[in-house]
């Protein structure tokens, strides 16, 4: 599943990612964050700028009852982006998806 934002329309910089994963999570739901210039929301991964991969040294964030806070400050000068969060659940059970992007005007 991919979940889309709405149109960013100036440049910006993305600043960070508060990703909660509630109890019963177990490791098992992955987040990934993009950075797109369309508002497709694909089921598989979009296929764009991948915030962690293109910025660490993994794609995705897992967690259990916790809040991961994910600082980066990546500088995106296309106005007009999306910000995309893609979950992919490896569990039984469906699990929530809670993140907040925060960005700031450049």
């Amino acid at each position: 599943m991919t979940l889309v934002s709405k149109r960013i329309r100036y440049a910006y910089e993305l600043v960070g990612i508060a990703a909660t994963f509630a109890t019963g999570c177990n490791n098992l739901l992955q987040l990934s964050f993009f950075i797109g210039a369309d508002d497709s929301a694909p089921a598989s991964a979009p296929a764009e700028l991948s915030v962690l991969q293109e910025n660490g040294q993994v794609s995705y964030v897992v967690g259990e009852g916790e809040t991961k806070w994910l600082e980066h400050g990546v500088v995106v000068s296309d106005i007009g982006s999306y910000l995309k969060v893609h979950a992919y659940n490896q569990d039984w059970y469906d699990h929530a998806v809670d993140v907040q992007i925060t960005v700031e005007a450049k």
